[in-house]
């Protein structure tokens, strides 16, 4: 898929079928992401594929509003920024969800950025 056809069928998606997620599709988007620049490449974020759907429906609890949709997902993606590697690293992950997101549609998935809180 050419970069720009990538960058056109980016849509947040609210509603998913609860089929689990090949593995592999989301390994080789992690491999993608994992390639975003970060400030001064201090590389301070790091991805965590959850594929145990009690655990991605938990994480669908994680908030009051806003992040229910997991409940219904078949994997996630969660982002992991290190405070000690960067001050800037709010902006690094913010960087490699971004490139994350468009990796996931060149894999032929769906997503959509979903808060859950700085823990």
């Amino acid at each position: 898929m050419e970069f720009k056809e990538v960058v056109m069928r980016r849509r947040s998606t609210r509603r998913y079928t609860g089929k689990p997620v090949e593995r592999e599709k989301l390994q080789n988007a992690m491999e993608l992401a994992l390639r975003a620049p970060s400030s001064k490449n201090t590389r301070s974020t790091r991805l965590m594929a959850v594929t145990n759907l009690d655990k991605v429906h938990a994480l669908g609890r994680l908030r009051d509003w806003g992040s229910s949709l997991l409940e219904e997902a078949g994997a996630a993606i969660v982002v992991l920024g290190d405070e000690s590697a960067s001050p800037m690293w709010q902006t690094n992950a913010s960087i490699m969800a971004t490139v994350l997101q468009l990796a996931l549609v060149d894999e032929g998935l769906a997503s959509c950025w979903v808060h859950v809180g700085d823990y």
